[in-house]
């Protein structure tokens, strides 16, 4: 798993949780 930091927001939006940077969106194509 990628942990990434709260950066932005921590929760579910642009860098904690599932949208942008942190869970199953655009990060996670490996």
């Amino acid at each position: 798993m990628i942990f990434i930091p709260p950066d932005k927001s921590g929760g579910n939006s642009e860098s904690g949780g599932n949208s942008k940077s942190g869970g199953n969106s655009e990060l996670f194509e490996l």
